[in-house]
């Protein structure tokens, strides 16, 4: 969401493979927490915009580095060769799931 600021609550939940409805709990939650805001669609009132908030980008940040953090737990001692295998290896078993 942070590279694509502004999206539609549609096409996030095309993105994310959920329900409209879904989605949108999902961002009223978030919006609540302050990590989000939603916006008309300056082209189509009945459209609404997602935006992060500082708040949301903070804790996107904060997310990263510990997902970071639990990588380089999960990888040491691994050589830069088998680092690389178990990436492509998760890139497949990913696009597995979106084939089903």
């Amino acid at each position: 969401m942070e590279r694509e600021d502004g999206q539609t609550q549609k096409h996030l939940a095309e993105q994310l493979r959920r329900t409209p409805a879904t989605v949108t709990v999902m961002l009223k939650r978030m919006e609540t927490s302050g990590y989000v805001r939603r916006e008309p669609d300056p082209n189509d009132q009945r459209s609404l915009r997602v935006y992060l908030t500082d708040l949301g980008r903070t804790a996107l940040h904060d997310l990263r580095e510990v997902f970071q953090e639990l990588e380089e737990q999960a990888q040491k001692g691994f050589t830069p060769e088998e680092s690389q295998m178990m990436s492509t290896l998760a890139q497949r078993m990913v696009q597995n799931l979106r084939d089903t």
